[in-house]
């Protein structure tokens, strides 16, 4: 039997590699624009209805017997793979942040993690150079582009115009250690109003990412 989470798995790696091949294709006339345009959001489709499965499932296991208040707690500490609570007293599912990723330049692993503030390693791939990252990790709304794909309700990592204030570089894991120990005691004294959930980098790049 091909569980959930292999289902989801195929099902993103099929919808990404439309994405990645379709726009050659139609350019070089093997393929149909509209059929193109169809077969990407019916994947699309596919991938945003195993995902609710899956969220119902883990929903449904925050309501069994014993209280459903610890148990919140329990995952949104845990790692979780594709869904976390961001508001425990709302009961709102999005999709949790990975722990491990990287970008053109860059791979990342996180650390360490208290609440929505983590530590990561960021790792040059052409030199090895690792660095330290210090994040206050938010909440990115759902978002349509102009393509028509939706990017569900996400955690997301500081972007390059909120670096400094979300976001700050350090050379030393002790260094970073203390400077988010700076930070959530700054927080604790004045926390950051939950409007600036929706102040997120939308960058171009996160929509081939969804």
């Amino acid at each position: 039997m091909i569980s959930l989470a292999e289902q989801i798995a195929e099902a993103q790696r099929e919808l990404a590699l439309r994405r990645q091949c379709y726009p050659q294709w139609v350019k070089s006339g093997k393929l149909d624009a509209g059929a193109a345009k169809y077969q990407i959001l019916a994947m699309q489709e596919i991938v945003r209805t195993l995902l609710q499965i899956d969220a119902e499932q883990r929903q449904l296991s925050l309501c069994g017997a014993g209280g459903s208040r610890p148990r919140r707690r329990a995952l949104l500490a845990a790692n979780v793979s594709h869904f976390q609570i961001s508001h425990p007293t709302k009961g709102i599912l999005m999709l949790s942040l990975p722990t491990e990723f990287e970008d053109r330049l860059f791979r990342y692993a996180q650390v360490e993690r208290e609440g929505d503030m983590a530590i990561f390693t960021q790792e040059h791939k052409a030199s090895g150079i690792v660095r330290y990252e210090v994040v206050v990790i938010r909440v990115q709304k759902e978002h349509t582009w102009p393509t028509g794909v939706t990017t569900p309700e996400k955690e997301a990592y500081p972007g390059s115009t909120s670096w400094g204030r979300l976001g700050h570089t350090c050379f030393t894991l002790p260094e970073a250690q203390a400077l988010a120990a700076t930070w959530r005691q700054q927080r604790a004294a004045a926390p950051l109003p939950e409007e600036a959930d929706e102040d997120l980098d939308q960058e171009e790049g996160t929509a081939e990412d969804a």
